[in-house]
């Protein structure tokens, strides 16, 4: 997007930009849901994944204390490693993913929020990186 024809206008810019947020935040979001769906299956009884599974994709805001909850459910430990993620750097993912689920909902709920390209990549980079995190933890194989 930073190669944008100097054509484009400023609206379609930021058009652009607010949709790379709402679709980085959703990354977040259905990645954790569906690495957990895809765990449990492969570590219970397909009742419980089943179970599980029915809960999930429900569109919960990936706030970070709330994706440090919910991991703290299969395994504290990796509750305890992404809180301390969150807070490297003083708490600059943390931060910045705060941010990200603002401004998404913001954006969702028609409220036109200023959203600059370079922000809006710097967001996507965040969200990619937690979506990592967050697969690397929740591999099936392991």
């Amino acid at each position: 997007m930073e190669r944008l024809d100097d054509e484009i206008s400023d609206n379609v810019r930021n058009a652009l930009a607010r949709f790379l947020a709402v679709r980085a935040c959703g990354h977040i979001e259905f990645l954790f849901d569906e690495c957990l769906a895809t765990y449990v299956e492969s570590h219970s009884h397909p009742n419980v994944a089943a179970y599980v599974r029915s809960g999930l994709f429900t569109g919960r805001n990936p706030w970070p204390n709330d994706l440090a909850r919910r991991m703290s459910r299969i395994n504290i430990l990796w509750s305890q490693e992404l809180d301390e993620l969150f807070d490297e750097n003083d708490e600059l993912l943390r931060r910045e993913v705060s941010f990200l689920v603002d401004r998404r909902n913001k954006i969702a709920h028609g409220q036109n929020e200023g959203m600059q390209i370079r922000k809006s990549l710097d967001l996507a980079d965040h969200a990619l990186s937690i979506g990592d995190w967050i697969s690397e933890r929740l591999d099936p194989r392991h």
